[in-house]
C-alpha cells in the first residue's frame, strides 16, 4: 500500500525537515562542477518530491541556468 504522506506536500515537508537542503545543493553543485564534461546549464530532478534542493540551487542561479522537477 502506497503512503498517502506523498501527496501532501505540507506534510511531506514536515516528514523531511531534517533535510539540509543548502548542503544537499552544495553537493550537487560540486558533483555536477566536478564531473560535468560539458559544463552544466540545466538541472533535472526526477522524483524530487518538493524539491528541497533544487528550490535552493535555483536561488542561486544565473539567467542561463535551468532547473527542471519531475515528480
Amino acid at each position: 500500500m502506497k503512503s498517502q504522506i506523498y501527496n501532501q506536500a505540507k506534510y511531506y515537508e514536515i516528514a523531511f525537515s531534517f533535510v539540509d537542503s543548502e548542503k544537499q545543493a552544495d553537493l550537487f553543485e560540486k558533483f555536477i562542477k566536478k564531473y560535468s564534461k560539458t559544463g552544466a546549464k540545466s538541472v533535472l530532478d526526477l522524483a524530487c518530491g518538493t524539491a528541497l534542493q533544487l528550490r535552493e540551487m535555483a536561488k542561486r542561479t544565473t539567467n542561463n541556468q535551468r532547473k527542471q522537477t519531475i515528480d
